[in-house]
């Protein structure tokens, strides 16, 4: 019998997928009914104008998602009502990450503070697009639980001025694989685009976090990702099902250096793959085929405060 997937959902066919493999789908639409809003609540809106910084994920013209931060001083974010945001930032509008930003394209955003871990989500549409201002209007808005999130405070003694100088390669070098290998936190972005305008199609971007390590780097610029327990929405890898595209961020939280990757994405399964990873539920390879490196390429710098309890401990 064919599988049947609902068209009313807050979620598209891919995460429905994942959702019924673990048994949680009934559970998690019932649950999206009272958590995913089409507008932002009053909490939101307050959290997301307090921040310094803010994550994005954008989709170019050849439709290959990417994860970005922006930064700025308090009130670089601005909420005029709870179905727009407004992000004030110099956007290099010739930068991969934004040259395909325009009005009716897709912009994931995550806030998410890593002083007290808590971090809410808003997936929307490009109102309007200027060098220096991003409108977006929502499109689905919830929050999402602090597991995984390695805390840290911003150091204001740090700051420095930003660098927009970007080295780019097609693969990996000695340098990349030293800052993943000891990287406790990463960004990834996805996208899904069915043309049903539903309130969840479009970018999405998402936190990743555990023990340093936790990423493994194969053979031919190939990253292993553990994916462990969370809310079984499956917003990244439902995505990541329908359209097998990623795009990942590495911060570099004492210097300041980002990373930016595109690759192809596959789910992994096998049990005993997935074994040889404490607290895997499932894996995710991501074959990289682009890197951007910007020195310097954010002015913030963060003091490490603690390692998340939540994190599974390595073998």
């Amino acid at each position: 019998m064919s599988k049947t997937f609902s068209t009313s959902s807050h979620f598209h066919q891919g995460e429905q997928t994942l959702q019924t493999e673990v048994g949680k789908r009934e559970e998690i639409e019932r649950a999206s009914q009272l958590m995913i809003r089409t507008h932002m609540p009053n909490q939101h809106c307050t959290f997301f104008k307090g921040l310094r910084y803010v994550f994005i994920g954008t989709v170019d013209k050849q439709g290959q998602p990417w994860a970005s931060i922006l930064s700025g001083s308090i009130g670089f974010i601005s909420i005029p009502n709870p179905h727009t945001m407004q992000i004030e930032y110099p956007f290099i509008m010739d930068h991969p990450a934004f040259v395909g930003l325009q009005p009716g394209s897709s912009v994931g955003v995550l806030g998410l503070d890593f002083s007290n871990r808590r971090r809410n989500r808003m997936n929307g549409k490009v109102l309007q697009m200027e060098a220096n201002r991003l409108t977006i209007s929502v499109m689905q808005s919830y929050g999402n639980c602090p597991k995984y999130i390695n805390a840290r405070e911003i150091d204001d003694n740090q700051q420095t001025s930003v660098s927009n100088k970007i080295v780019e390669r097609n693969h990996l070098n000695q340098e990349d694989c030293v800052r993943i290998a000891s990287a406790d936190t990463f960004f990834i972005a996805s996208h899904h685009h069915d043309g049903s305008k539903a309130t969840y199609e479009g970018a999405d971007i998402s936190h990743r976090g555990g023990f340093p390590g936790f990423i493994q780097i194969g053979n031919n610029n190939t990253l292993t990702i553990p994916d462990y327990m969370g809310n079984f929405m499956f917003n990244t890898l439902g995505y990541l099902m329908t359209e097998p595209k990623a795009g990942l961020l590495f911060i570099d939280f004492d210097t300041g250096d980002l990373t930016q990757m595109t690759g192809k994405a596959e789910i992994i399964r096998h049990e005993e793959e997935v074994n040889q990873y404490p607290g895997a539920q499932r894996l995710l390879s991501i074959h990289i085929e682009r890197v951007l490196y910007t020195s310097g390429g954010l002015p913030l710098r963060w003091q490490f405060l603690e390692v998340s309890p939540f994190n599974p401990f390595p073998s």
